[in-house]
């Protein structure tokens, strides 16, 4: 799978090649990651207090007997109107457990299928200090108008404050890059330190 190096005015300087063989069952394992990459960041926010996080309750209501009640120990019971909740929701992670090597093999897989594929020269990364510079590189390098996903690292935080703004550009870290990121893209750009790390990832 090859990757165009290109500079800011969208010029070709080199290739740069990450070893892919495709293999069976891609479809299943592009479904495996996307399902537990979609799980991962899902967040479960409701929450409920069991008896033991309710506030109050630690007189006993009544006394035992005379009152031709039923017994209650705590007004934190279940059963009493304000006490807690039996098996009610609390704040979690969802979790789906998935391979680390069907996850790069599905990385890799999503990436193959995007047409463009760009890393973005060191030298020429450096020049891009404001939104206009990475405008004016995006249209160079035909990316103008297309939705576009842009791998950076906390070396390129000039390049990461020029891009955020700007529409249909959407930013990732290698060690964060998501499958269904990349197949709802139509472009991927890598800065040149972000593909340094993401071959070492997928290697």
């Amino acid at each position: 799978m090859l990757f165009k190096v290109i500079d800011t005015k969208g010029s070709d300087i080199s290739e740069e090649k990450i070893e892919y063989l495709e293999k069976a069952h891609v479809d299943h394992h592009l479904y495996l990651t996307i399902n537990k990459q979609s799980k991962h960041l899902r967040l479960v926010n409701a929450s409920t207090k069991t008896r033991g996080q309710v506030r109050g309750g630690g007189a006993k209501p009544y006394n035992q007997k005379g009152t031709g009640n039923a017994r209650q120990g705590t007004r934190r019971s279940p059963l009493k109107v304000g006490g807690g909740v039996v098996f009610g929701p609390s704040p979690r992670v969802r979790r789906h457990k998935c391979s680390k090597v069907i996850i790069k093999q599905s990385i890799l897989a999503s990436l193959s299928s995007v047409d463009v594929r760009y890393v973005l020269d060191e030298k020429s990364g450096s020049e891009i200090n404001k939104t206009k510079d990475f405008s004016s590189f995006l249209s160079s390098a035909k990316c103008d108008g297309k939705s576009v996903l842009f791998v950076s690292t906390s070396n390129d935080i000039s390049m990461v404050l020029a891009a955020r703004n700007l529409n249909k550009l959407k930013l990732t870290s290698p060690q964060s890059l998501i499958v269904a990121d990349v197949l709802s893209s139509d472009a991927v750009v890598f800065s040149a330190d972000a593909f340094r790390s993401f071959k070492e990832l997928v290697s």
